[in-house]
């Protein structure tokens, strides 16, 4: 029942999404960056573990350039054998490979980076609520990422479009709620 729930949600909202116009897109992603930036917990974060946006989700490349210029340690996320995350350092977009999926990551001999205290995670999703859980894509990487290193005390924000967050998602035991929700109309702590 959840599972169907669930799907039928993100489903719902990825279609929304694609309607989106690149000018919507960037002119969205503009103030959500903006708004992040200005976030104690991105400039106290000394390490950055963000995804490459795709599908006209709320773009992360402008944050991933500025990120990078202030001196922050980036990290994406790369999917190995056996459905284990990672989250290994970059030095430039430019350095990044297409993997199977076409998603663009960080090539093979990439450093592994481990979460720590001053970590700030940017966390995609397809559905958020208000009361900070979301929906992903479905395959549970960041809820296992989260629990493998829940001794951690990192910080974890989603960043999506206004239209994303409703009012409640229905929720298994295995997901992990968030600590913060950006929009372009504000946080939601």
């Amino acid at each position: 029942m959840v599972k169907s729930q669930k799907e039928n949600l993100r489903t719902s909202m990825v279609n929304r999404r694609k309607l989106l116009s690149p000018a919507e897109v960037k002119e969205k992603s503009q103030i959500i960056g903006n708004i992040l930036m200005e976030r104690n917990e991105f400039k106290d974060a000394e390490k950055i573990f963000i995804y490459y946006s795709i599908r006209n989700e709320a773009n992360t490349l402008d944050l991933i350039e500025k990120s990078l210029s202030m001196g922050k340690t980036i990290a994406l996320p790369v999917v190995k054998k056996g459905n284990a995350m990672d989250f290994y350092r970059i030095e430039s977009l430019s350095s990044l490979k297409k993997s199977s999926m076409g998603i663009p990551e960080p090539a093979e001999n990439s450093e592994i980076i481990l979460p720590d205290s001053n970590t700030l995670i940017i966390v995609p999703g397809t559905v958020f609520d208000r009361q900070k859980n979301r929906i992903g894509m479905g395959k549970g990487f960041y809820d296992r990422y989260f629990q493998r290193y829940s001794d951690i005390n990192f910080r974890k924000i989603g960043i999506c479009y206004d239209f994303q967050i409703v009012d409640e998602l229905p929720c298994e035991i295995h997901d992990v709620p968030l600590d913060k929700i950006i929009s372009e109309k504000g946080v939601i702590e």
